[in-house]
Formats: C-alpha cells, structure tokens, sequence
C-alpha cells in the first residue's frame, strides 16, 4: 500500500513507501557527494537572498568565508606583533591601538563572510583567540600606563 505526505513546501506530495530515508542511502539510491553539494549550493543561494546582494567570490566558493577573511585576520595577527614589540616604550597609544584592533575583531565577526558563512565556527574560533590576545596586551599596556603615571 502507498502512502502520500505533504512535506510542507507546498507542492504536489510526494509518495512514500514505508521505508526510512536511511533505506534508500544503503541501496545506492542516494549519492552522498550530490548531496554535499546541493547542501552548499543551496546556502550559498540563502546567503544570496538573506543579503540581498550577490557576492561572486563568496558563492564561487561555496559559501566558506574563511578564505575570504583569512587577509583580515592575517593583518590583525600582524598588526598584534608589531604592537607587542613597543609595548613597553608607548603603551598609551598601544592600548588605544588596541581598542581600535578590537573593534576591527567586531567588524569581522559581523561581517557577512562569518554570519552567514558554512566554516562559521573555525572563523569564530581564530577571533576568539586574537580577543584573547588583545585582551592580555591590553592589560600589559594598561599595567604599563599605571606605572608610568
């Protein structure tokens, strides 16, 4: 016996016989690599609408942001290196810099690259650590400044 269902997006129900979708991947009916594929396709087509504007090298590459913040957050790294060096010698103008860096870490974080991206978590991951490491530079510049004053 054959079973119809509405599966809620409002075309004609499919049919339905009984077995679980798990029943079909193990008889080969289902390809595993299209789906993977259809599944980025259709973010990157979300991502699309939800900005309203379409970014080629952000749907080229299957909806990944990292790559495309990757120059950001190298810059930031960079930027972190050369302020830790003079941390000692001017640290009122390191710990305003490093205000200003962590407001670049904010605008990345709410850029549509990281919102909206499939690698979201290994984005967010990378700019939990560079919070972490602006957040102890600004306690040494600030510690730095005390003793200075």
């Amino acid at each position: 016996m054959t079973t119809f269902f509405d599966d809620g997006d409002g075309d004609v129900p499919g049919e339905w016989s009984g077995e679980s979708p798990d029943a079909w991947k193990s008889k080969g009916d289902y390809s595993y690599g299209l789906e993977d594929q259809l599944n980025q396709e259709m973010h990157a087509k979300h991502v699309a609408a939800k900005t309203k504007e379409i970014d080629i090298e952000f749907m080229a590459n299957g909806g990944r942001g990292y790559e495309i913040l990757q120059p950001d957050m190298l810059i930031v790294c960079e930027v972190m290196d050369a302020l830790m060096v003079n941390i000692d010698e001017k640290p009122y103008f390191i710990h305003k810099e490093l205000s200003n860096l962590s407001k670049i870490v904010d605008d990345i974080e709410s850029s549509k690259y990281c919102r909206f991206a499939v690698d979201q978590n290994e984005t967010l991951a990378e700019l939990a650590f560079y919070r972490a490491d602006i957040a102890t530079l600004k306690k040494q510049a600030y510690d730095k400044l005390e003793w200075s004053v």
